[in-house]
């Protein structure tokens, strides 16, 4: 996994943003941020005073959903990475990765809702499988 200091957690659900940013603090991020919209990861993105190196997004959010914050992170020129993690279908979630990569977003993985430490694992660590005894790893997993 890459080592990632300064992450922004981007999710409606508080479980889950406790789920991720227990898994980022155990690997040591020194900063790690929460935001329950896009409209208060925005405000963070300005007023953070650091750079963020890795997003957690959401896709479905009340306020501001994921997709309408790529776009926002597209004029910013944001150069971090993005992680896209939610319950949407799968196709709605490579629709997020498509729209990513035209806007020039660095988006190094997905997963979906419920999450778990494996599909966690996989989804940092491609070579960690994220389907058990199957030998498929979470690498190419969007594609």
């Amino acid at each position: 996994m890459k080592d990632y200091d300064t992450i922004l957690i981007v999710d409606d659900d508080p479980i889950a943003r406790g789920i991720f940013r227990t898994y980022f603090t155990q690997r040591g991020a020194a900063n790690v941020f929460e935001a329950a919209n896009g409209v208060q990861a925005l405000k963070i993105l300005d007023e953070a005073g650091v750079e963020i190196e890795l997003i957690q997004l959401d896709i479905y959010m009340p306020q501001m959903d994921g997709i309408e914050v790529m776009r926002h992170l597209r004029d910013r020129e944001f150069s971090g990475d993005i992680a896209i993690v939610s319950g949407a279908k799968f196709t709605d979630r490579a629709n997020a990765i498509e729209l990513a990569a035209l806007y020039n977003l660095n988006v190094v993985g997905e997963v979906k809702k419920p999450l778990t430490k494996k599909s966690l694992e996989a989804l940092f660590n491609p070579a960690v499988s994220a389907f058990p005894n199957t030998g498929i790893s979470g690498e190419g997993a969007a594609a």
